[in-house]
Order: structure tokens, then sequence, then C-alpha cells
């Protein structure tokens, strides 16, 4: 969607092949050009799903005191010469938005974990898990 600020991830060569996930700023639709984002992420990966369907995972950080996000996501498009394409304009893609609240009612409740434990893999090497 243009004017944003965007992970893409596609398959690099077809059914099968390799996933590969990207940044993009989204200036238009003419021009999709992979590029740093205006925001902090890290731990960004995709990964292949049944259906075709690929799921994209990060972690954000959301800027101090912002109590909401806008989001985007778009199912379609095609890739290139390793080039993304715009994807389709269908009334699902353009009413795909929606405002991620993190304070008030609508906000999503704290998910419930325990503290990550340490630990010493097969090979020596100590982790936190």
């Amino acid at each position: 969607m243009g004017g944003s600020q965007a992970f893409l991830a596609y398959r690099s060569g077809g059914a099968g092949s390799a996933t590969v996930v990207k940044t993009y700023n989204i200036s238009g639709y003419n021009s999709l050009v992979e590029g740093k984002l205006a925001f902090d992420f890290w731990d960004l990966r995709a990964e292949a799903m049944r259906g075709n369907r690929i799921a994209i995972f990060t972690s954000v950080k959301v800027p101090v005191g912002a109590d909401s996000v806008n989001q985007v996501w778009q199912i379609g498009g095609n890739v290139t010469n390793g080039r993304p394409n715009a994807h389709p304009f269908a009334p699902n893609n353009l009413q795909s938005t929606a405002v991620l609240k993190f304070t008030g009612s609508e906000a999503p409740g704290s998910a419930p974990g325990s503290s990550p434990e340490r630990g010493v893999d097969d090979d020596g090497r100590k982790f936190w898990g």
C-alpha cells in the first residue's frame, strides 16, 4: 500500500524454493524499491506454509508513548527477476487495514509466560530458552 513501510516475503524461485523476506519503503506502486525502514525491528524471518502461503515473523520496537500503530497486509502480486510487483487491487486487499491498540479496552492482554531458562545444548553451548 502506498506510503507503507513494509516487510515483504516471497519465494526466491517459485514453489519449493527458499523463502525471502526484505524491507521496503513503498512510496508508490510503480517503484517497489528495497530500503531501510524508519523503525527498529529484529529477528525478522519468513516461513513457508501450506496452501502457497508465507508467514512473516519479527519483533518491532514501538515508539515510547505510542498508544497504537496502523497496520496493513496484502495478498498476492508476483515477483519478476527478484523484484516484487504490485499486488492486485481487489477489495480484500484495499480493505486490509486495521489499528493495533496498545492501551484502553481494545488493547490485547499480556501473554502468560515463564522466565527463560538457562541451559547447555548438546555441543556445550550456553543458551537462554
